[in-house]
């Protein structure tokens, strides 16, 4: 599995970036790297994005991801 990580910008923000409904081919499946520490008691979905410092992209959720995601990297 790849690990993916937000990218931050000079002012230590994370950048923004718009991305077109058309571009998007599938969905993808990120399990976050978890830590030694516990989740707080309130954690709830909303903050999973931003809680966590990185995630491993799970290219075989099923076939069709793995195909696509094998071709974008030979292609690199």
């Amino acid at each position: 599995m790849w690990i993916v990580q937000p990218e931050f910008d000079l002012c230590n923000q994370r950048t923004l970036e718009v991305v077109h409904v058309d571009s998007i081919t599938c969905g993808c499946h990120l399990l976050p790297i978890y830590g030694s520490r516990a989740l707080p008691e309130d954690f709830t979905y909303h903050y999973a994005l931003t809680l966590f410092p990185a995630y491993y992209v799970n290219s075989y959720i099923d076939n069709h991801t793995h195909e696509i995601l094998a071709l974008n990297v030979e292609d690199e």
